[in-house]
């Protein structure tokens, strides 16, 4: 069986994003004289509410809810999970706060709470961490038994890989190509577009989308790190670094057939016959 391999490198300056959850219009504002249960479920509230009724405590109902919203909003956390409470004890006339927000173990590292195996991530990594958290959470295993519990295999083992690559042998007419597009690139409109995007979504400036090749850029124009005289300067040099990984990763393939970009002729009339052999298998 033969399985034929494409690859194609684009450069897209994209970026869609939706809001985890939409909460619908708050209502108009309640007043209470002789107290108020505040949560996001109603149900929730009752049980708080009635707590009171029979003479329990603001403590008392506090709990009571938090119990309850594990079953009418367990997205919540509730049970086992962290805040602040303030806290007013009208017989000693005394107001005080209860920092219970949740701490790691002093002496814990990143690595010994996701069980890495001698794999680290570092600590500001925060895509990593995010994306170790979400295998714990979906999987309910470690990351290391997570990655054991699956037998990896190569492409190779399953199928006969055809590769092609399509890039110039000669590096000087790669970066006459990077630079005769990067003026579009880094135009006027892209500050516009990184200031809209950061607003339209609600994104960071530490955003994984942000780190991406001009954004990071701009970013640092809109943020004052760089003068926007240098923008197309710092951009260039940033595309022809990551074009020159590119190639270099793909000139380590076994099996590559490296056609220049002045033999795409070539480069068609090979893929139609592996397509016409893929129609005879």
């Amino acid at each position: 069986m033969k399985y034929l391999s494409l690859i194609i490198f684009l450069s897209l300056n994209t970026f869609a994003q939706q809001s985890y959850i939409d909460y619908l219009s708050p209502y108009h504002p309640v007043v209470g004289k002789s107290g108020m249960v505040v949560s996001q479920n109603n149900l929730s509230s009752d049980i708080g509410i009635e707590i009171l009724n029979k003479g329990g405590n603001a403590v008392d109902a506090a709990v009571a809810v938090g119990f309850s919203l594990a079953i009418t909003l367990p997205r919540a956390g509730n049970l086992g999970g962290g805040g602040f409470m303030l806290v007013y004890l009208k017989e000693k006339d005394e107001i005080f706060y209860i920092d219970y927000r949740s701490k790691s173990p002093l002496n814990s590292t990143i690595d010994n709470i996701f069980d890495l195996n001698g794999k680290t991530i570092k600590p500001k990594d925060s895509q990593r961490i995010i994306r170790a958290i979400e295998v714990i959470t979906l999987t309910g295993m470690s990351i290391n038994d997570s990655l054991s519990s699956v037998k990896p295999s190569r492409l190779e083992e399953k199928f006969e890989l055809v590769e092609f690559g399509i890039f110039p042998k000669e590096r000087s007419e790669l970066h006459k190509r990077i630079e005769s597009r990067q003026d579009k690139l880094v135009g006027e409109n892209l500050l516009e577009e990184i200031i809209q995007i950061k607003s339209d979504f609600n994104i960071s400036s530490t955003h994984p989308a942000m780190k991406a090749i001009n954004y990071r850029q701009g970013l640092n124009v809109i943020e004052g790190k760089l003068e926007r005289s240098q923008l197309f300067e710092k951009s260039l040099f940033a595309t022809r670094q990551f074009a020159k990984r590119q190639c270099t990763w793909m000139r380590g393939w076994e099996n590559l057939r490296n056609f220049d970009l002045y033999q795409w002729g070539d480069a068609t009339e090979e893929l139609k016959k592996q397509l016409n052999l893929l129609e005879i298998i």
